[in-house]
């Protein structure tokens, strides 16, 4: 398939190439992907207890499990037994 024409692509890919295209202008506008008045389900930041993330179909659905949880715990345990605190040079 030569992506360039845009006659030979699929009226279903057409479709995921604005819905992906128009999420990142807005995230690139506004720093949220989906806008307040949106027919897609609001996609919320990631923070500490959740990393939500979206399923990008010709419908849009939000996925609130945290697909990286395990190795999250992984990292935070890492970190929280083996970090100290840089010690700064002593003239």
């Amino acid at each position: 398939m030569d992506l360039g024409d845009e006659n030979d692509l699929s009226e279903e890919y057409k479709q995921m190439k604005s819905i992906i295209r128009n999420m990142f202008l807005n995230f690139i506008k506004t720093g949220k992907p989906v806008p307040e008045n949106s027919s897609y389900p609001p996609w919320p930041p990631v923070s500490s207890g959740a990393a939500p993330y979206m399923s990008l179909n010709t419908t849009p659905k939000l996925i609130k499990k945290d697909l990286l949880k395990e190795r999250s715990k992984l990292w935070d345990e890492i970190y929280k037994n083996h970090f100290k605190h840089p010690i700064p040079p002593t003239p």
